[in-house]
């Protein structure tokens, strides 16, 4: 891409469900918890003046490799512990750089990450516990810490998540409510839950992918120099 072209879309209409939402950001998140702050970060970067190298639509098919082990083992934590660790090192010191969740998560039910894992800070055994513990989350703080790190504007597909992942809340909510009353609606709801770890798991190969180009992209730090 020439220096401020935009990147041309070619999404096959019918490519995944979320193309049916808006791609423009949404003027609030209806999620809660660590969901609703990982959101809540992504729709303050929408003014950034860079813009990935590649789109996540387009991320599986130029680093399939990539896109296959986020999205098969994303559930084990392997993407999350790999990229948290590959970004740390790109744009800082490495693991010494590490804090829970790396401050992007508030607090949440009375607990403040923050705070409460000081002691974990630089732990490389902390890592893999919050990789593996909480796999999406953990690998979306990669590439929000990706995003800084190379004042990055979300991809238009972000916005579409979030619209995505906004009417899967109110679908699930309403599917509950009214399964208390209709036992047949029981099974429904449960339909919406693996529809829902569908689509996270393909989510979650799309950002692998997407985070791999994007570190192929970046000039190597003094730190990896001398790692090196």
């Amino acid at each position: 891409l020439k220096a401020g072209s935009r990147r041309p879309s070619h999404h096959h209409p019918s490519a995944m469900c979320f193309m049916c939402f808006d791609t423009k950001p949404p003027a609030e998140v209806s999620a809660r918890g660590p969901t609703a702050a990982k959101q809540n970060e992504i729709l303050q970067m929408q003014n950034r003046p860079n813009e990935f190298a590649i789109g996540m639509m387009a991320a599986p098919g130029k680093e399939p490799l990539a896109f296959c082990a986020s999205c098969l083992t994303a559930c084990c934590g392997f993407p999350a512990c790999y990229y948290r660790k590959k970004v740390l090192e790109t744009f800082g010191r490495g693991v010494e750089d590490y804090t829970c969740f790396q401050g992007y998560i508030g607090p949440a039910c009375g607990m403040d990450p923050a705070s409460m894992c000081k002691s974990c800070d630089g732990s490389m055994a902390a890592l893999v516990c919050e990789g593996c513990c909480c796999p999406v989350t953990s690998l979306s703080i990669a590439r929000m810490q990706l995003m800084d790190a190379r004042d990055l504007h979300p991809d238009p597909v972000d916005y579409q998540l979030i619209h995505l992942s906004n009417a899967c809340q109110l679908m699930s909510c309403v599917c509950d409510i009214v399964a208390i009353f209709v036992e047949d609606l029981r099974e429904c709801a449960q339909i919406l839950d693996v529809i829902a770890d569908c689509i996270t798991l393909s989510v979650s190969g799309c950002m692998g992918a997407q985070i791999e180009h994007e570190l192929k992209q970046s000039a190597p730090t003094a730190y990896q120099m001398q790692r090196d």
